[in-house]
């Protein structure tokens, strides 16, 4: 059994709002290439896609996949994880002809937020100006594997602010493509945009599954996240829950908030909704579980010892995992 073979790089186009060119948005390693200068046919073709490809198919870690591999290894879900269950039928091998069959082209860093565990290839306002590729190839990505394509991650940015990504929705429901899956990373904020209600949008489609972000709850959140009204995130979120979307709630988790947990899981559970914990921060490092105190590391495992023994083996279970990340960073 392959234990480190991922679909990403044998099926996926990751663009940077910069337009730097990587396998998934997990990578850790170098750009392959940059869409504003080369030909995604050059690039998926290259040295690196190519080597890539090779230690996967010969069940090597590739240092650039640390992320999943630290989640497995504390068993947290990857995302090398979900794409196996995705795709289970594809063309392993090391070279492979320009076909697209996952998306995630993030063509700009346009947000209406400035998230405290962001930085400014994420969001536009951590900078004050917006980041965009200025390719017109993406459109053609777009284009050439509509028929075809069989997920669509969009995240930011603010992907429910982007132009881009209605321009790929109204294509998808044009074409007929009420089978291809929607994933979105969103904080909540914008469920309508210019005249658009993307909720009716979603309507069309068979698998539409939206991440949204809370990192806390109320006014802390609010810090956290910049910007953000906490009164305007709830209404939303129950506006997707009342129209029967399948939402779940991704935390950023940092030592900002991971004594929080608790807390936003059992706020979560009251409306119903789950909450995915498995995005851990490892940047910016000043975030990061290794730049915590002794105390704020005591006091965080102090809080979180509180729910080890809880009758909910879900957050029980949850809380000792990262009392575990906690006492081994």
């Amino acid at each position: 059994m392959n234990n480190t073979l991922c679909p990403h790089p044998f099926v996926n186009i990751h663009i940077k709002p910069s337009g730097d060119i990587r396998p998934c948005c997990s990578w850790s390693g170098q750009s392959f290439g940059n869409i504003n200068t080369d030909q995604i046919e050059d690039v998926w073709n290259n040295d690196s896609f190519k080597e890539l490809r090779s230690k996967m198919i010969n069940d090597e870690w590739h240092d650039g996949c640390f992320r999943c591999k630290i989640k497995e290894d504390n068993n947290l879900a990857s995302m090398r994880q979900t794409a196996l269950r995705v795709h289970t039928n594809y063309d392993i091998n090391e070279t492979l002809s320009v076909k697209f069959d996952e998306w995630d082209i993030r063509n700009t860093n346009l947000c209406n937020l400035k998230c405290q565990t962001c930085g400014p290839g994420g969001s536009s306002l951590h900078n004050g100006s917006e980041i965009k590729v200025t390719s017109n190839q993406i459109y053609e990505i777009v284009d050439n594997n509509i028929k075809t394509v069989k997920k669509v991650y969009f995240a930011g940015g603010e992907p429910l602010i982007n132009d881009f990504h209605y321009y790929i929705i109204d294509k998808l429901i044009e074409n007929g493509r009420p089978d291809c899956i929607l994933m979105y990373s969103t904080n909540l904020t914008k469920l309508d945009y210019k005249k658009q209600n993307i909720i009716d949008k979603w309507k069309f489609f068979n698998n539409v599954k939206v991440f949204g972000s809370i990192d806390s709850l109320g006014p802390k959140n609010e810090l956290l996240r910049t910007n953000s009204t906490w009164s305007t995130l709830e209404a939303n979120l129950n506006r997707l829950i009342d129209e029967k979307v399948d939402v779940e709630i991704s935390t950023c988790v940092s030592k900002l908030n991971v004594a929080d947990i608790p807390k936003i899981y059992f706020y979560l559970k009251e409306k119903g909704i789950r909450g995915n914990f498995n995005n851990v921060l490892t940047s910016p490092p000043i975030f990061s579980f290794n730049a915590m105190t002794s105390r704020e590391r005591s006091n965080a495992i102090t809080n979180l010892a509180k729910y080890t023994n809880n009758k909910d083996s879900n957050i029980a279970n949850i809380c000792k995992k990262f009392i575990k990340m906690l006492t081994i960073a």
